[in-house]
């Protein structure tokens, strides 16, 4: 492969992930799009980490930054509305998701093939918290329409720890939720439940 873009979500997904895809094309661009990370401040410092940590290492990066397609407001994806229609929370989380990653890998395709990229590839499927399978479908489907660019559907979940590891070692930010507020509250949740 010659040229891949590897959507990334965070500095610590991107060490995992670049790492592994390093061997596979002679140049790797980073691409960051995540309009659903929110607050504000907490997309500025994931960008900041992720950016920081690629020119640290020398690998291009770019960001698509976020227009309309998503704003705090728009980042609770009308949770009301999807309880009001009586789906489970889990139902809720898997309608968040896909519409997430929909969002953001085909925004980053459209970038890819506008730069004459040969591969798409997503920091996303690292982390055990989201259905790889669903991410790898969508990828797939982003890129289908055309001929010169093929999606990396992967599993990246072994590096994980790794990847976390490294990043508290190096004194990157590491967050804690995925981005969007929903997930936010759910991961507070979490962490308040086993404290219990």
């Amino acid at each position: 492969m010659k040229h891949l873009a590897l959507h990334t979500c965070c500095a610590p997904c991107l060490i995992g992930v670049h790492s592994v895809l390093a061997a596979e094309a002679d140049h790797i661009t980073v691409v960051f799009y995540n309009p659903n990370i929110a607050p504000s401040f907490e997309y500025s410092k994931r960008r900041n980490a992720c950016e920081e940590y690629a020119r640290d290492k020398g690998i291009r990066f770019f960001e698509i930054t976020p227009s309309d397609d998503w704003t705090e407001a728009q980042s609770q994806i009308d949770v009301s509305s999807l309880s009001a229609i009586q789906l489970s929370l889990e139902e809720q989380r898997e309608m968040r998701c896909r519409t997430c990653y929909d969002l953001r890998l085909g925004r980053v395709a459209v970038w890819a093939i506008e730069h004459g990229c040969d591969g798409l590839a997503t920091t996303l499927s690292i982390s055990p918290f989201q259905n790889v399978a669903t991410i790898n479908q969508i990828g797939e489907a982003k890129v289908a329409a055309f001929c010169d660019i093929n999606f990396i559907a992967a599993d990246f979940r072994e590096h994980h720890r790794d990847a976390q590891r490294m990043a508290r070692h190096l004194g990157i930010y590491c967050q804690n939720y995925c981005g969007c507020l929903p997930s936010k509250a759910e991961a507070a949740k979490q962490r308040a439940d086993r404290k219990r």
